[in-house]
């Protein structure tokens, strides 16, 4: 699997519409049916340090996506795991139409939550 660079790609929208955005790498892997059709697709983000921040899990058989982003204000918030996590759940119908969808914003001090919606 080859890391891709990114540069300020968009990965999701916070609760305000803003775009969060990652420059780094990202890995995509694809689960694949007997017939060679994709079944999911799961990208895995780093920042520019090659640290594990963020996923998205695309599951084409229930039509779900899970996506989840940490982002650290500087390699000191890194150091003491102090971060914002970015996420979103949404279920599309068969036309690709947002039937549910749920935005969520977490913080983190010391890596133990530390409230958000």
């Amino acid at each position: 699997m080859a890391y891709i660079a990114i540069t300020n790609e968009v990965i999701l929208k916070d609760k305000a519409g803003q775009d969060v955005t990652l420059t780094g790498y990202k890995t995509v892997e694809n689960t694949r049916d007997d017939g060679g059709n994709i079944l999911k697709t799961v990208t895995t983000y780093f920042d520019s340090a090659v640290i594990k921040v963020g996923s998205k899990i695309e599951n084409f058989s229930d039509n779900t996506t899970d996506i989840s982003l940490r982002v650290y204000a500087d390699e000191a918030a890194l150091a003491a795991q102090n971060f914002k996590e970015y996420g979103e759940f949404s279920v599309t119908d068969e036309s690709d139409a947002v039937v549910e969808k749920e935005i969520w914003e977490f913080d983190y001090l010391s890596g133990d939550f530390n409230g958000g919606t």
